[in-house]
């Protein structure tokens, strides 16, 4: 297993972007300067942010670490990230006197008048409830002076209820303009003069997991940082996910975003004057790094720091190229071969059998391959401890499926259930793609009903038998798989999986997560803020959510995906209505979704189907032929719906693509 957080060791090989983040921050001439150190979550940002440290490790800088997540519960994040720079000051200057002294002093000043201000405004808005012995506000979020500041007053409403409002109410009465300007003035010159008093020739503020943060506390921080933007020798080194700060922002000032304005590129672009892109892996790289892993897992310490610096001195002119594999391993121990184990030939074996499936879905993302290993790793483990045989590259492929394609993955463990753990299905399909007759391999598939293979990725025609309401309820499994592309290269991956049973994998996956459930694929920020847009109640959020859906990676739409479909099989009444128009649109935005979207309509009660579905689904066979058939299948199913109105409106609409004909 392998741990979530940030890397110490570079397995990305992404030194070369710490260096060039190093090199912008010694440009004196560049001063005051923020970079922004960009990439999607997981990407591989905190790694990064560990390596530029390093980088500055130099005596006469101060190099500080923030991370708002660590602080948004606990006080205001523009006090926090001042207090923070001005006590690390602070703590290296402790035997210095004087001047020192003097201008911590004053700015810690402006700190205070910030969050007492803050504060105190607070309590201006609850006084009157105080007075009148109403519930009291809560201190503990509050900075202890702010607490002893407030409980004072408190304690003299009691004694001279006057006297006390009169002394908060001047506390918290507003500044203006010109009193603002000086302060903010102030601030910076001393600022600048402590900087230098105390021998710091560059102050670094490295900012970890904004992205995390509510809208209103990413908001704060980089305000805070429009501080110092004027402060001679300063650098902020900014570490988020781009898409997501633009979101915080559009949240935060949601009138300006109506009015049509770019306001979330407007504020970065006037913030982040040099933006630095973490690219995601390619997969040869993605390939790499899950080797490197494995190779961590089983080398020891001084073995494995030997094939990381073979892998920092790599270079090819070949792009896809592996920075290391097992036959850089046997060069590497060239002068022992002995520590090229079979455990480690096994695991490097195995890499490449995931590399073939899953890296499609994890998208170039260091964490989610982690995620998935870890996972991988872990069932293989509970198999074990259930006394159940399971052969990893079969795992893999089946996890893969799951992570990608959940409905799919579901459709099959059906399938399989009912079939001893063989589907007749899967073994058609795989025959279809790779050329030869699985199917009559299988031994769970013989009898009536098993798939003839015809055309590739066409319907096949079979060998009618009774149908049951399972086989009415759900389109032609085997045929949609066939029109997805990534779903052919799952099926055309090693190891094929006809004849295989697959109840004890599916069985360890049903036994730790529930009947059928698919394996988590958690939402990054960035698929939680289009999730959290499709399923609300309000069209502009809704289609705000629809136009960056189209935008997804292929991990993140399958997170969408599985929560989405989540949420409506736990809907009911007009939300359920609402959430299934939704889900139709999001199959047209991204049409590879199409056949996952029929197959979750087949599901749901036709209570929760809305008489306008059936004419959007109908669209959908105009826009995109090539899936008319599974369209028109599950019109079928609604024009023998009891609920008089939906069919009538199904039979309509397949009239009308019959007339197209």
């Amino acid at each position: 297993m392998w741990s979530d957080n940030e890397s110490p060791v570079d397995l990305l090989r992404f030194r070369y972007i710490a260096e060039a983040v190093r090199d912008l921050v010694h440009q004196k001439d560049l001063l005051p300067v923020t970079i922004g150190v960009f990439g999607d979550w997981g990407s591989g940002k905190s790694t990064v942010m560990r390596m530029v440290k390093a980088e500055l490790n130099r005596p006469d800088f101060l190099v500080l670490e923030f991370n708002g997540w660590l602080f948004e519960d606990y006080e205001d994040a523009k006090s926090a990230l001042l207090g923070s720079i001005l006590d690390e000051i602070g703590a290296r200057t402790k035997d210095q006197a004087g001047p020192v002294r003097d201008l911590l002093a004053r700015l810690k000043g402006f700190v205070r008048r910030i969050d007492v201000g803050k504060g105190l405004g607070l309590l201006a808005r609850a006084g009157l409830p105080l007075a009148l012995g109403l519930p009291q506000l809560s201190l503990l979020a509050l900075s202890g002076e702010l607490q002893k500041a407030i409980q004072e007053g408190l304690e003299s409403l009691k004694q001279d209820p006057q006297k006390a409002f009169e002394t908060l109410g001047g506390l918290i009465k507003p500044e203006d303009a010109s009193e603002v300007r000086n302060t903010i003035r102030c601030f910076r010159n001393d600022f600048g003069q402590l900087l230098a008093e105390a021998g710091i020739t560059q102050l670094v503020v490295l900012i970890d997991d904004l992205d995390r943060c509510l809208p209103s506390t990413i908001i704060e921080t980089l305000e805070a940082i429009k501080l110092f933007l004027f402060v001679p020798n300063s650098a902020f080194v900014i570490g988020a996910d781009e898409d997501l700060i633009r979101y915080a922002v559009r949240q935060v000032y949601r009138d300006l975003d109506a009015d049509g304005r770019e306001v979330g590129r407007d504020y970065l672009e006037k913030l982040i004057q040099i933006p630095v892109a973490i690219p995601p892996l390619s997969r040869a790289e993605n390939h790499a790094y899950i080797n490197l892993l494995f190779a961590q897992k089983r080398l020891a310490p001084e073995d494995f720091g030997k094939v990381l610096e073979s892998v920092q001195a790599f270079v090819a002119n070949d792009l896809q190229t592996l920075s290391f594999d097992l036959a850089r391993a046997r060069e590497i121990f060239a002068d022992a071969p002995h520590k090229v184990t079979q455990e480690l030939v096994g695991d490097l074996a195995l890499s490449g059998q995931i590399a073939k499936v899953a890296l499609p879905g994890l998208e170039g993302s260091p964490r989610r391959t982690k995620r998935f290993l870890n996972s991988l790793l872990l069932r293989s483990a509970l198999a074990k401890a259930r006394g159940l045989e399971l052969k990893m590259d079969v795992l893999a492929k089946l996890m893969s499926l799951e992570y990608i394609r959940p409905v799919y993955f579901k459709q099959l463990a059906t399938l399989q259930a009912s079939q001893e753990g063989r589907a007749k299905e899967l073994a058609a399909a795989e025959a279809e793609v790779r050329g030869t007759d699985a199917a009559q391999q299988d031994s769970g598939a013989t009898g009536e009903g098993k798939a003839i293979p015809s055309g590739r990725g066409q319907p096949r025609s079979r060998v009618e038998t009774p149908q049951t309401d399972a086989d009415l309820a759900r389109p032609d499994t085997e045929s949609e798989w066939l029109v997805d592309s990534w779903m052919r290269v799952w099926l055309a991956a090693d190891p094929p999986l006809t004849g295989e049973d697959l109840r004890p994998y599916f069985f360890i996956a049903h036994d730790r997560i529930g009947a059928l459930e698919t394996l988590p694929n958690p939402l990054s920020p960035k698929a939680l803020a289009v999730f959290q847009n499709l399923i609300s109640e309000k069209d502009l959020l809704s289609r705000r959510g629809l136009e960056a859906a189209k935008k997804l990676s292929e991990g993140d739409l399958a997170a969408v995906v599985q929560a989405f479909s989540e949420k409506i099989r736990q809907a009911s009444g007009k939300e359920a209505q609402h959430l299934v128009r939704v889900w139709v649109k999001l199959a047209e935005a991204r049409p590879v979704l199409i056949h996952q979207a029929l197959a979750l309509l087949a599901s749901v009660p036709h209570e929760t189907v809305a008489l306008s579905i059936p004419v959007s689904v109908s669209y959908l066979a105009k826009q995109f032929p090539e899936h008319r058939s599974i369209i028109e299948q599950q019109l079928r199913i609604w024009a023998e719906s009891k609920k008089n109105n939906l069919a009538n409106s199904a039979r309509e609409q397949l009239a009308r693509l019959q007339k197209v004909n």
